[in-house]
């Protein structure tokens, strides 16, 4: 018994992990399957997946993603023109200020494939200027992309892609 009761905290212990928020899109609403993506862009390099979207509209969320989708695309074919291109996957979450502009990012990258996350996906997104409600509570969204070198490779299931850190 007092093996078992060593391990248990004090009346005073906290929790080991800090607290965090899941991002979850409620894509049941959305009529697809519950795990899936809210909406999905597809390029000849990469996809990029809608997770999460809030203070705009589904029209305003689907065409940011769109631009997201067009602008990584397009500095996709510059990397493998010049031979940069790495695959990989990202994970970025953005939020948005009163104006539209991106005042917050979280990112997780896949290794290796750190310039080009930067460069093709979070550049374009922070000059983005988001659509949507001024006076909605927080405006954002939660964005997973995965890319390749080899266009026939790539793709985003209905998980995350893996691989970050």
């Amino acid at each position: 018994m007092l093996i078992a009761l060593t391990g248990c905290p004090g009346k005073d212990a906290r929790d080991a992990t800090e607290a965090s928020r899941d991002v979850v899109a409620n894509a049941a609403d959305a009529g697809a399957a519950p795990d899936a993506y809210v909406y999905v862009a597809r390029r000849p390099h990469g996809t990029i997946g809608l997770a999460e979207a809030r203070g705009m509209t589904p029209d305003e969320a689907r065409a940011l993603t769109e631009h997201v989708a067009d602008e990584f695309e397009s500095c996709a074919r510059r990397l493998e023109a010049s031979g940069a291109l790495i695959s990989g996957a990202a994970r970025v979450v953005a939020v948005a200020d009163k104006n539209g502009n991106v005042a917050g990012l979280n990112v997780k990258v896949s290794s290796g494939s750190e310039q080009n996350t930067l460069v093709c996906l979070v550049a374009p997104l922070r000059a983005t200027n988001f659509p949507g409600r001024s006076d909605a509570p927080q405006r954002g969204v939660a964005l997973e992309a995965a890319w390749s070198r080899s266009p026939e490779n790539i793709g985003v299931d209905a998980g995350s892609p893996q691989g970050y850190h």
